[in-house]
């Protein structure tokens, strides 16, 4: 397959109309039409279903749409590290990680890193859902993530950081908040502030009130912590949140153990296919320090 033609395509992925992209591609659309007959035959797959009036994506399509993001990104970062390195600038490590991963973890990596790639400048970027970690580290965006839960999108492997308990945020006057014990039990009658539905720790919380017999009230849902431990002060509910979190408590928020809660886990995440170099020196050198699970190779993901 040639470069252009999955620029090409990728612009076509992106627009289902040969005019649209034709023109953001600077380009007649006879030519495009041609380019992409061109690119079906060299793949000898149909990428495209073309109507009088849409165009859609065969699964064939969309599987080459997706690897073409990836692709096209890994070779505009390649072709940046280059004119770094050339006009004697330092290459670029990317890495993406959840708000409440940055007080546990990030600290030891960037030391870490900073000592044994010293000539690497990380882009770190603190504060994003696990879910579209997942998603940049797939589309080349981001080369290291550090997610919460399993990691099981096709085409990433992952590696353990380590776990935590999940602790019960309390308003500072509720009732619970300075029992003697707490239990899951307890908290039948309660309203919870729970995750969002795509964060990884909604199913942990439902799975553990299901085993305690109900069904979690729902309050409201929000996918950042610190949101969280506002309304959860706010008096809006309570909340299973990461222990890390109580190391800075919200004002007016108690945090309580409680027997059977679940523990949540931190894993580094990252492109299974060909990790660049840079990637595999950063991974060896967290595993060297103990912050990443020595085995890398056995959580790959596949399709």
């Amino acid at each position: 397959m040639e470069l252009r033609h999955i620029r090409y395509f990728a612009g076509l992925a992106e627009t289902l109309h040969f005019s649209r992209a034709a023109l953001q591609l600077h380009m007649t659309q006879p030519a495009l039409s041609q380019a992409m007959r061109q690119l079906e035959s060299e793949v000898g797959a149909k990428l495209l279903d073309r109507t009088t009036r849409q165009v859609t994506l065969t699964p064939a399509g969309q599987r080459l749409a997706h690897d073409a993001r990836r692709i096209l990104a890994a070779v505009e970062e390649s072709e940046a590290a280059v004119r770094r390195i050339a006009a004697g600038g330092a290459d670029v490590l990317r890495v993406g990680l959840t708000h409440c991963a940055a007080p546990a973890l990030l600290p030891r990596v960037v030391k870490t890193l900073r000592a044994t790639l010293p000539g690497v400048a990380l882009k770190v970027r603190p504060d994003l859902l696990s879910g579209q970690i997942a998603t940049e580290v797939g589309d080349g965006r981001i080369d290291v993530g550090i997610v919460r839960g399993a990691v099981t999108a096709v085409g990433l492997a992952s590696a353990p950081a380590y776990a935590e308990e999940l602790l019960l945020a309390l308003p500072e006057d509720h009732p619970l908040a300075h029992a003697a014990t707490v239990t899951l039990k307890d908290l039948r009658t309660e309203e919870f502030v729970l995750p969002g539905p795509g964060s990884p720790l909604d199913p942990v919380v439902r799975r553990m009130c299901a085993g305690a017999g109900f069904i979690p009230v729902e309050s409201t849902t929000t996918d950042h912590a610190s949101v969280a431990q506002a309304l959860v002060a706010a008096g809006l509910g309570v909340a299973f949140l990461p222990a890390v979190l109580a190391t800075a408590t919200h004002p007016g928020v108690t945090f309580r153990s409680v027997p059977g809660a679940e523990m949540t886990t931190l894993s580094f995440v990252w492109r299974a296919e060909s990790p660049t170099t840079l990637v595999s020196a950063a991974l060896d050198a967290l595993a060297g320090d103990g912050i990443v699970g020595q085995d890398l190779t056995a959580r790959a993901h596949a399709g």
